[in-house]
């Protein structure tokens, strides 16, 4: 990796080949990372696990972002048993059965969004 990478940068992640051959590099060299802007990648699925798992170190609710957004009330923004709570309003609407039942709807959306733009040219 030749230049200090940036975390927040949309360059990183519009450039998918050069990404993940970044994260290769960085998990070869340990499990974490600090970018120029501090915040911390955890690069290793079993560390991001790991992480996920021990809300009461690793907490979101203090900020999951370089800019804070206090008071955020978001399932990803929340931890413990608040964010379990959120979650298990939706979770049940994203099994693998959930989302195949609702393909038939989501290739007709698709398919007439697809069809006005292919008369608008």
């Amino acid at each position: 990796m030749s230049a200090p990478l940036d975390f927040n940068s949309t360059a990183f992640y519009g450039d998918i080949d050069g990404m993940h051959a970044t994260l290769r590099e960085l998990r070869a060299q340990g499990p974490v990372y600090r970018d120029v802007n501090g915040i911390w990648g955890v690069l290793t699925h079993g560390d991001i696990i790991d992480v996920e798992r021990r809300d009461t170190i690793f907490c979101s609710g203090q900020g999951y972002r370089f800019v804070g957004a206090p008071g955020e009330q978001d399932t990803i923004a929340l931890d413990g048993d608040e964010h379990a709570e959120q979650r298990r309003l939706v979770s049940r609407r994203f099994t693998p059965k959930a989302v195949n039942d609702l393909l038939p709807a989501i290739h007709k959306i698709y398919d007439e969004l697809f069809a006005d733009f292919l008369d608008t040219g």
